[in-house]
């Protein structure tokens, strides 16, 4: 299988309401060879205010990210998803990706119409090399030479552990710069711990990690509070009806017995207690699981296997309890908020499949084809998204109503005074200026003066 390592620059840390403004892949075969890369940026999109520090991190000043030369964003991501859909079938592996790099790339692919389930798509798998180097550190100290701060705490960015571990990271925060120090960090990752290397390529497809949980009656897992990895035995007991990707677990040591005879609020406290309560395992992030026989005795808490496994029987085969779960689950787990922007609406449901050929059309036709095209779309986000978009590029194919609303509706991103917004107001950036070191602090407020001319 193919490898894709990627990384973003963004202007900021809002997975949903920030935006991409460099990306970089490259694709390598099985032994990381570099075969193939990809660099691109964008300019900045009128309705997004980016964080000061995230620019001053990237080194992407806000009159660059504003050159009116660079590809507008829909352009930026028409080239990535047919770069990597090119690429595919692969692994897709980044540096803290899972949380972050994926979570903006499947918003920014939702908001261009395309597909934002590219990298989970059959054949692909979705890997973090942050947890690789996590784990490695914690189950083969020496392999890895950790980080440490000025303070004694161990340090698990991309840059302090390549220092540490000799890398050339020149150029840290540049997106190229970083796919290729997770190339090199994964490689010496692999010669390292060739036995932790391989668990982490078998996890990185969700067939893979259903296939584990459901074939094994007990697995050790090792979750990570911050940096400390805290290893756990875990018994699947039940599949979450509200998330497809999820496996509902149970410690070894659960209590059950006192747990079914709890009323529902107690019960509820006891599932969500993070020490000795529910384990939800997410199938498509790359969880780090190991089957028993497979797992270092030192982190089995002094029982055998065979103990262990007697032990998951008995919990497996409490009466009622997967059924008492669920119900627990259900009647404790608050009401989810219902989502009045597009940015929030991506995982409000699957995509109507029956858009794919349509969509294929919009980004083949000419813009002024597309404002037609769109109102055939049958899922109303593509079509509000496709408003949105023909506004951006061409807003003289646009209707006058809709050039008012979406006028409207992007300025308010800017100036809206509603307590707490999702996105960054200009507001908010200005005050943000003072997380700047004091020497460009002056450069940076006329920057965004000039540009935003809040008055």
């Amino acid at each position: 299988m193919a490898f894709v390592f990627y990384d973003v620059e963004t202007t900021g840390l809002n997975t949903r309401y920030d935006q991409i403004l460099s990306f970089a892949a490259i694709k390598t075969d099985d032994e990381l060879n570099e075969l193939d890369r990809l660099m691109c940026n964008c300019r900045l999109m009128p309705h997004v205010v980016p964080h000061p520090i995230a620019l001053h991190v990237n080194g992407i000043t806000l009159e660059a990210a504003d050159n009116p030369s660079l590809p507008s964003h829909y352009q930026m991501m028409r080239n990535v998803q047919q770069t990597l859909d090119a690429w595919s079938p692969a692994l897709f592996i980044g540096y803290n990706s899972i949380s972050f790099d994926e979570e903006v790339l499947r918003h920014a692919l939702y908001l261009t119409l395309h597909n934002p389930y590219l990298t989970s798509m059959p054949g692909n798998g979705r890997a973090d090399a942050l947890a690789l180097v996590r784990t490695i550190a914690f189950l083969r100290p020496g392999a890895l030479t950790v980080a440490m701060r000025d303070d004694g705490a161990t340090s698990f960015k991309l840059a302090d552990i390549c220092e540490a571990n000799g890398i050339d990271h020149v150029g840290a925060h540049s997106a190229i710069n970083d796919v290729l120090a997770t190339i090199a960090l994964c490689k010496k990752a692999r010669d390292g711990d060739d036995e932790t290397w391989s668990r982490f390529l078998r996890s990185s497809t969700k067939s893979a990690v259903r296939e584990l949980l459901e074939g094994e009656d007990a697995i050790l897992h090792i979750r990570f509070s911050g940096n400390t990895g805290v290893p756990v035995v875990i018994v699947r007991v039940a599949q979450d009806p509200s998330d497809a990707n999820c496996q509902l677990c149970l410690p070894i040591d659960f209590p059950a017995s006192r747990f079914m005879a709890m009323s529902e609020v107690d019960a509820g406290a006891l599932l969500f207690d993070r020490e000795q309560g529910l384990v939800r395992i997410k199938l498509n992030k790359g969880p780090v699981l190991c089957p028993l026989y497979e797992a270092p005795e030192t982190l089995l808490g002094g029982r055998s296997e065979a103990q262990l496994l007697t032990d998951a029987t008995i919990l497996r085969e409490t009466l009622g309890l997967a059924a008492f779960v669920l119900q627990v689950l259900h009647s404790q787990s608050p009401p989810r908020p219902v989502p009045t922007e597009l940015e929030d609406m991506l995982y409000k449901r699957l995509p109507d499949r029956q858009d794919d050929h349509r969509l294929r059309q919009f980004h083949a036709a000419d813009w002024e084809e597309r404002p037609v095209l769109s109102r055939a779309f049958s899922d109303p986000r593509n079509r509000a998204l496709a408003r949105r978009l023909t506004y951006l590029e061409r807003p003289d194919l646009c209707d006058p109503d809709d050039i008012d609303r979406l006028h409207a509706g992007l300025r308010r991103r800017l100036v809206t005074t509603e307590a707490e917004s999702p996105w960054r107001t200009v507001a908010a950036a200005l005050q943000a200026l003072q997380e700047l070191p004091i020497d460009v602090q002056d450069g940076a407020r006329s920057a965004y003066t000039r540009k935003y001319n809040p008055g």
